[in-house]
């Protein structure tokens, strides 16, 4: 009897052993599993806005559409606003872009990024009004993300284009002085603005503009263009 109950004890401490590392094991397991699920997701969607980024500045750079500039976009020449709707079309890299942001918009449609990068594409493609209406919301969900609130800036100023409304002209500098308060030497809403200045023909404002975007940058394609415009302005 004093056998079988030292062998009893043995296998109710057995099982209790089981019990107590088996769950623990498996709990811990399963959370690995899942932050690594969850890395995977994150690195998934980094990949995608990377490569939707990429798109845009290459849409950008074969058909500059606007003479606006984007945060991270390179030169390119600018052609005939047509505001045809076939410049989307003709353009591979958009459609692209396009696509992987409508993937993305449908599982996360407040996403103020994601609005931002359709923004961007929607005014390469002159579909203004969409544009304006994307990054307006992209704005209100992110209101501190200075390249939104550029790009909205050149989304008011495109349909001041369109319309011949001064009032968004207007609208747009002073949404980029918004910028340039936090970000004096910002060489985006520099650029952006002194084209503003020029369409309302305050050359004073858009010559000091251009010079200070000279004094940040004062090499490459777009500080040629820059040297261009303050010339012309002078003039």
């Amino acid at each position: 009897r004093t056998a079988l109950g030292i062998q009893m004890a043995r296998q109710s401490r057995s099982k209790d052993y089981e019990t107590r590392f088996r769950f623990p094991l498996f709990g811990m397991a399963a959370a690995a599993a899942g932050l690594l699920l969850v890395a995977g997701i994150i690195l998934w969607r980094q990949l995608r806005t990377n490569q939707v980024e990429v798109d845009l500045a290459q849409a950008y750079a074969q058909r500059r559409t606007i003479a606006m500039r984007f945060e991270g976009a390179p030169w390119g020449t600018p052609v005939p606003a047509t505001r045809a709707s076939s410049s989307s079309a003709e353009n591979a890299a958009l459609l692209d872009a396009l696509a992987l942001i409508a993937h993305g918009l449908t599982a996360h449609p407040s996403d103020a990024r994601l609005l931002d990068q359709r923004g961007r594409a929607r005014l390469l493609a002159g579909e203004i009004e969409e544009a304006t209406q994307d990054l307006q919301r992209a704005h209100d969900l992110a209101p501190s993300a200075s390249a939104i609130a550029t790009d909205l800036a050149s989304a008011l100023f495109e349909r001041g284009e369109l319309f011949g409304s001064d009032p968004d002209r207007r609208r747009a500098i002073e949404i980029l002085d918004q910028v340039l308060a936090h970000e004096t030497k910002n060489p985006v809403a520099l650029f952006n603005r002194a084209i503003a200045y020029e369409r309302l023909h305050m050359y004073t404002q858009a010559a000091a503009d251009w010079e200070a975007y000279l004094r940040a940058d004062s090499h490459g394609a777009w500080a040629g263009e820059v040297r261009k415009r303050l010339q012309s302005v002078k003039e």
